[in-house]
């Protein structure tokens, strides 16, 4: 089973200094330190141990890197799992297989964490069936669905399944689909864009060894990629208005460096009035405001937490990213991550 999570100012619920259990009888832990300009990979396998004590450490495993949630294990008299964790500071990959395990998130692991991301779960072999409040859903290698974790689910998986999940913020899936992962249906990854993300995932994770910032690159354009997907598959709106919105965000993502960036500029650009931009923008629930404040912040955090970018200081970011100003930045970084510009820049 394979869990994708973006971190960046841990808006995610990643936890990068969660320790695992110490390796001793039954449990294999290898790290591979790297450079911090590389990524890091760690491997922890649980096997030929008590089944009771093999499910408490897997179940402190799981949730110590992607978030509260119980495990049911059934009736089973054994327990085996291995699971590799490969990271940036900014993004990780968690790789794991098991066996069979239903996974749930209530109100009360939503509460005790805070976590709101959105979930892109993709099985690549075995079959996955998502539920919670809703009807269950089924999946099997070649289609995707998302899952909020800021709602309750449950995820219930095969003997022998493998899967990926791409963690977003839910500013990411409404950067790069115009809308929230409210109602988002079975995605289809069997061909056409769909084809070439799973192609992009699958030459991504046989990287052994990656620069740190190649690697976020090519996670980053992974999420665009799927957004691309979602959007495609959903429809962006109805009629011209629908493709007025799709073309207003590629210009934002494009120019958001720019600090003199607009609603009106943005018109001027594309060849429409400031008044159907406008319209498209509201009728897709946000403003050229919000979408280009989102588009540089996304932007400064990214060169924040990239090695290249370690000599740049916080204003220098805040400039290069679109902000006239370095305290209007902070303000605004801390509203969207939680956490201040310089927080994330020294790791914490």
């Amino acid at each position: 089973m394979w869990w994708w999570t973006g971190t960046g100012a841990h808006p995610l619920g990643i936890r990068p200094s969660a320790r695992y259990a110490a390796p001793d009888a039954g449990h294999d832990r290898r790290v591979d330190e790297m450079p911090d300009d590389e990524v890091r990979s760690e491997y922890t396998a649980i096997r030929d141990v008590p089944v009771a004590r093999a499910r408490d450490s897997w179940r402190t495993l799981t949730t110590a890197v992607q978030g509260s949630m119980s495990c049911d294990f059934g009736d089973r008299a054994e327990f085996r799992g291995a699971l590799t964790r490969t990271h940036s500071r900014r993004y990780q990959l968690l790789r794991w297989g098991s066996s069979p395990i239903r996974y749930r998130r209530t109100g009360r692991h939503i509460r005790a964490d805070g976590i709101d991301s959105c979930l892109l779960v993709v099985p690549s072999r075995g079959r996955v069936a998502l539920g919670g409040d809703r009807s269950p859903v089924v999946l099997d290698a070649g289609t995707a669905a998302l899952v909020r974790m800021d709602q309750p689910f449950e995820v219930t998986h095969s003997r022998d399944c493998e899967l990926v999940v791409l963690t977003m913020t839910g500013h990411e899936i409404a950067r790069h689909t115009g809308r929230s992962a409210d109602g988002t249906p079975p995605i289809d990854l069997s061909t056409g864009l769909g084809a070439v993300v799973r192609a992009v995932l699958q030459s991504t994770l046989a990287q052994e060894r990656l620069p740190a910032d190649h690697f976020d690159a090519a996670l980053e354009r992974l999420g665009e990629l799927t957004g691309m997907v979602i959007a495609g598959q959903t429809g962006p709106g109805h009629g011209r208005l629908g493709e007025i919105e799709l073309a207003v965000r590629r210009y934002v993502r494009e120019h958001a460096d720019d600090p003199d960036l607009n609603a009106a500029s943005a018109a001027a650009a594309l060849g429409w009035s400031t008044r159907q931009v406008q319209l498209a923008l509201q009728r897709a629930g946000t403003t050229a405001r919000e979408l280009i404040r989102e588009e540089r912040l996304v932007r400064a955090r990214a060169l924040l937490v990239g090695p290249a970018h370690r000599t740049m200081s916080v204003t220098e970011i805040a400039h290069r990213s679109g902000f006239r100003s370095a305290g209007t930045f902070s303000t605004a970084f801390r509203d969207m991550f939680g956490v201040s510009p310089r927080s994330v820049r020294g790791g914490g």
